[in-house]
């Protein structure tokens, strides 16, 4: 999905001549950020209609997008596809921490991350981890923060070390098979 968000439209070989224009939609956002930040068109659009047929396979997780009220960032996603067990708690914890970057970047406060999910399944094989999990009490969140020392970087150079967990405590994990 990436390759869209930071090289929309670009060519993907040297054979490719259909391309118009190369976006880095990311820094394009940013920028904005930084410039104008109640602008109400940060989109950020893994959905390339002309570009589909040459991904290995179409975005589930389609567009983002970023709105600013007052001294907050709020970060919204439209999945188009859903898979509860695997890819859902991923896509949460990673525009979960979009959004904290965003807000570093921006000097904003990180407030809502809200998820439109279209198609949510859990695949046949799966049945029985989802029956497990719902027996599982939910716990207290963990914290997650970025580094507010002097290393940061940017969005563009952070690192894995410059985002600290804490207060994670995990159940056993559950280990499902790939999905079918």
């Amino acid at each position: 999905y990436g390759y869209q968000w930071r090289n929309f439209n670009k060519a993907y070989d040297e054979d490719d001549n259909g391309t118009l224009e190369e976006l880095d939609q990311v820094k394009s956002i940013v920028n904005t950020l930084h410039k104008n930040p109640m602008d109400r068109r940060m989109v950020c659009s893994a959905w390339n209609p002309s570009q589909i047929s040459r991904m290995a396979l179409p975005p589930c997780h389609i567009l983002w997008n970023v709105v600013v009220i007052g001294d907050t960032i709020n970060l919204g996603w439209y999945q188009r596809s859903c898979d509860l067990m695997l890819g859902v708690p991923f896509n949460v914890a990673s525009y979960g921490l979009l959004l904290l970057l965003l807000a570093k970047e921006s000097g904003l406060k990180p407030a809502k991350l809200s998820g439109t999910l279209g198609d949510c399944h859990i695949y046949e094989n799966h049945f029985e981890e989802a029956r497990l999990q719902l027996t599982r009490t939910p716990k207290t969140l963990p914290n997650l923060l970025v580094s507010s020392d002097e290393s940061w970087l940017g969005i563009f150079n952070w690192k894995a070390t410059d985002v600290i967990l804490t207060g994670y405590e995990p159940y056993p994990p559950i280990k499902m098979a790939v999905a079918v």
